[in-house]
């Protein structure tokens, strides 16, 4: 894999220094407002795409229209090098992101995997709004050239140029970024597969916010915009990224996704020949003062920091084979310890010239909240110091300090250098067994049975039982029911469980493992979105006019429309279907009230005409 170069004449923005767990490792929910990727969170009926769930923290879950399942795009596995994508048809899938302050946006940096399927006139990829309103969209041509327009807070509609030769039949890495100089000046830069085809700057066209969802895969107000493509990942953050940042972010892709981003080597090991540490990439760089990342942890549970002797144009980066993390069988030991994770991450430490270089020690924060249990002075770092592959010849490095919250650290490392592998130890089996509690934990809908859950442990140790919870906000919780755990099990577990009343929309599930000794860990989150209860839900809301009315296809309707004075403005039936169309495109903008009778039952949804 090649990389690039970014650089800039001004650079605006440098993220906070704090553990970054946006992606690559750049970024958080402060300022990464949207991470769609479709290797998490996405949540299907069949191959039909349901939801997919946002990724940066900040709940911006896109979701199918509700009340026309025929548009839902499909989930494609494997799709390019070995992740999966979101295909659209072209004809009618789209998906949809309900309006967030946090979507509002004056500057941005926004990063796309994609492909086209066929190329035409108005392939949306993601537009704000309609296509003469957006406060940002980004759409391609027949000759795959790329049109970004915005719509300013003067109420002008304006696109640059069109810029030529964006996308293609093939994946690529995309990056449109806009920034404001002077608070006043809009900037936008286009790259593709990290070299730099597009700059403008515009005389006070500030971009207007407006509250229409985020629609992926097609604008509002239109026909004939759906896409025609695959989306494998979309990330958005709030401002433009500096240049060392830029590059973390599309080296992070490119591994991933197996793409090539130019002639400067920044990440190199995720090639076949250094063994595809293709998963998880984060890493640090410096372009220059005002250009430097120093802290990076990505969605991995390892977090690098604090260079001790960081460079102009260099980067540390480092990714993963995707290995268990879980110690039980494994063998390549050094003298002294018991069991060591499957997991083995590698290090790329080169400068922009494809030079290896050093920046001297690093701080290493592993964080182990989802192991039990832990005893810290049991804990130790293994470094492939030779290089050979193999860890039995090395010296573990430790125990580390506890910080508090589950995060241990090995501070002074100075033993990562340019392609040398690393992973975790355990010199005690039984304190400290660094057991992986989960290899697969899914929430699949299966209507109209409910949503399905199934997980699968590669070990239990002293696993007395699975609590599995349930929450609509993933902040609270309550217990829908428990599964008996293995006990000790060395082999593989699998499990089911069927929630058979899952809540109107979006569900989150947890699982909590409890130990025989009384000790809980709460493992990762899932979602599933379900539409088989009947509860009055509106979408799109906000609208423009026309809006679905969720309802249970086997009573018949009543559906009520009252203006702000409680007047009774519309009023339309339902019979035999999944769904109520209303039009209230020639009333005047506001809330109304709608109320749905459906025999001995009322329910009441607010909706919001807004054009």
């Amino acid at each position: 894999m090649k990389t690039f170069l970014m650089t800039s004449a001004l650079v605006l923005t440098v993220l906070p220094a704090c553990a970054q767990t946006g992606p690559g490792g750049v970024g958080s929910a402060t300022s990464n407002v949207l991470w769609l990727s479709a290797d998490v969170g996405v949540n299907t009926t069949g191959t039909a795409v349901d939801s997919w769930n946002d990724r940066s923290g900040n709940n911006n879950h896109a979701a199918f229209q509700a009340g026309f399942p025929a548009r839902r795009p499909t989930l494609v596995a494997a799709s390019q090098n070995g992740y999966p994508s979101i295909d659209f048809d072209g004809v009618d899938d789209e998906l949809l992101i309900n309006d967030a302050a946090s979507l509002d946006l004056n500057a941005w940096d926004f990063f796309l995997v994609n492909a086209v399927d066929a190329a035409k006139n108005n392939n949306a990829w993601f537009t704000k709004s309609t296509n003469t309103t957006c406060n940002y969209g980004w759409w391609s041509t027949a000759t795959n050239a790329m049109q970004m327009p915005i719509y300013d807070i003067f109420g002008l509609f304006g696109a640059p140029a069109t810029v030529a030769n964006v996308t293609g039949a093939a994946f690529t890495v995309e990056e449109y970024s806009n920034t404001l100089y002077l608070g006043i000046f809009p900037s936008r830069s286009v790259y593709r597969n990290g070299a730099s085809i597009y700059t403008d700057i515009s005389i006070l066209q500030l971009p207007q916010h407006n509250n229409q969802p985020l629609r992926i895969g097609n604008a509002a107000g239109v026909t004939g915009w759906n896409l025609d493509g695959d989306i494998a990942e979309l990330i958005m953050y709030n401002n433009r990224l500096n240049s060392a940042q830029r590059i973390i972010v599309g080296n992070y892709l490119s591994a991933k996704y197996g793409l090539w981003l130019g002639a400067e080597e920044v990440y190199r090991m995720d090639d076949a020949a250094s063994g595809n540490f293709d998963h998880e990439v984060a890493g640090i760089g410096r372009i220059n003062a005002s250009n430097q990342h120093t802290d990076a942890r990505g969605s991995s549970i390892v977090r690098i920091h604090s260079p001790s002797n960081l460079g102009n144009n260099e980067f540390m980066m480092w990714g993963h084979d995707n290995g268990i993390l879980g110690t039980w069988g494994s063998v390549d030991l050094p003298a002294g310890i018991q069991g060591r994770w499957h997991r083995v991450w590698r290090v790329s430490e080169r400068n922009t010239s494809a030079v290896p270089i050093d920046v001297g020690s690093v701080t290493m924060d592993f964080d182990l909240n989802g192991f039990s249990p832990i005893a810290g002075p049991d804990i130790r770092l293994l470094v492939d110091t030779d290089n050979d592959g193999v860890f039995a010849d090395e010296t573990p490095i430790g125990p580390p300090t506890s910080i508090g919250g589950g995060i241990y650290r090995f501070s002074g490392v100075t033993q990562l250098v340019d392609q040398r592998r690393f992973t975790l130890g355990t010199i005690n089996l039984t304190s400290t067994p660094l057991p992986v509690e989960l290899i697969t934990f899914e929430a699949r809908t299966e209507a109209p049975a409910g949503i399905a859950l199934s997980w699968s442990t590669a070990t239990e140790r002293g696993s007395a039982r699975f609590d599995i919870q349930r929450s609509s906000d993933a902040v609270s919780w309550h217990v829908l029911g428990s599964v008996p755990g293995a006990g000790n099990s060395q082999e593989r577990q699998d499990y089911t469980w069927m929630d058979h009343e899952p809540l109107q929309g979006a569900n989150y599930y947890r699982l909590r493992q409890v130990d025989t000794d009384g000790a809980t860990t709460d493992l990762p989150v899932r979602s599933a979105w379900w539409s088989g209860v009947r509860s009055p839900v509106a979408f799109p809301n906000p609208t423009d006019g026309r809006f679905a009315l969720t309802v249970d296809a086997d009573v018949p309707a009543m559906v009520e429309v009252l203006d702000p004075l409680g007047r009774i403005v519309r009023t339309v039936q339902g019979q035999g279907a999944p769904h109520v169309v209303v039009d209230l495109g020639d009333l005047p903008d506001g809330t109304y009230m709608v109320r749905c009778a459906q025999g001995e039952r009322l329910g009441v949804a607010r909706v919001v005409l807004d054009r």
